[in-house]
């Protein structure tokens, strides 16, 4: 569906597989529906992030990452823009959604009065 945002929890895994301090253990906290996890953006001994799988949320209470959706986690990890994390996503967690699209080709200006001889 157009619009939809990649999956939190496939980009947290790929994350968790190539970050040795990232463990990714989904301890559900049966109160406010969330999952606690180890913290991507800093070394965490123990878990100091929420997200909210249903929402598609991340937030950490201990340190200054952003928090929002698997796009703002993204962006904040790898320190691009918005349709660079769509294409991230597109290349590492098989995002399909979203209409990414490439930049128009340069191009050089010619005048049309110009013949192939003025060359």
């Amino acid at each position: 569906m157009e619009g939809e945002k990649p999956d939190l929890v496939a980009v947290l895994e790929h994350y968790a597989a190539i970050h040795s301090h990232f463990d990714l253990n989904l301890a559900r906290v049966p109160e406010t529906g969330r999952h606690n996890i180890r913290c991507p953006f800093h070394h965490d001994r123990s878990p100091s992030a929420s997200i909210d799988i249903g929402r598609g949320q991340f937030r950490c209470f201990a340190c200054d990452a952003p928090s929002g959706d698997s796009l703002d986690l993204i962006m904040g990890i790898e320190g691009i823009g918005f349709r660079e994390a769509k294409q991230w996503a597109a290349e590492h967690v098989g995002y399909k959604g979203g209409g990414v699209q490439r930049a128009p080709a340069d191009r050089q200006y010619r005048p049309s009065w110009l013949t192939e001889d003025d060359d």
